[in-house]
């Protein structure tokens, strides 16, 4: 699959009817800013006007993506949410590529934090998503030349 770029996401509009269609990746926009990227398996109608009376995400339009399956969802949403870093967007959906700094601990039993920034220091491991993120192949690669 090929990403969009953000002007391509920008630029485009949805036809009122699209909202109805269920499964796939939507995107929050206010001005020019992507500012929200979520995912639904449901109307993107419920889960647009969830955010509306929620009123906790500030957007003034929406771009939506269909997809035929539900299967690969988390993965494209992480992907989106990295590649635009949105304001709202305050952690990643679970996925297999990408971890957070706990879960770092967890699957790599307590590796230190300093282990961690000297990969980053060494441009061996690099953070995502305002460092909320890492590639779990990076880490593990780096932990294993360790050895």
């Amino acid at each position: 699959m090929k990403l969009l770029k953000r002007k391509d996401i920008l630029q485009k509009k949805n036809n009122l009817s699209d909202i109805f269609l269920s499964s796939g990746i939507y995107f929050l926009i206010n001005g020019n800013k992507i500012v929200y990227v979520g995912q639904t398996r449901i109307h993107f109608a419920t889960r647009i006007s969830n955010h509306i009376k929620a009123n906790k995400i500030k957007f003034n339009s929406f771009y939506t993506i269909s997809f035929p399956s539900n299967k690969n969802l988390n993965n494209i949403e992480t992907t989106y949410i990295i590649k635009f870093n949105p304001k709202y967007n305050s952690k990643l959906p679970q996925n297999p590529t990408y971890i957070s700094r706990q879960q770092i601990k967890k699957i790599f039993y307590n590796v230190s934090w300093i282990t961690i920034k000297k990969g980053i220091k060494n441009d061996l491991i690099h953070p995502y998503f305002n460092a909320k993120a890492f590639n779990i192949n990076e880490v593990g690669d780096y932990l294993n030349s360790l050895r």
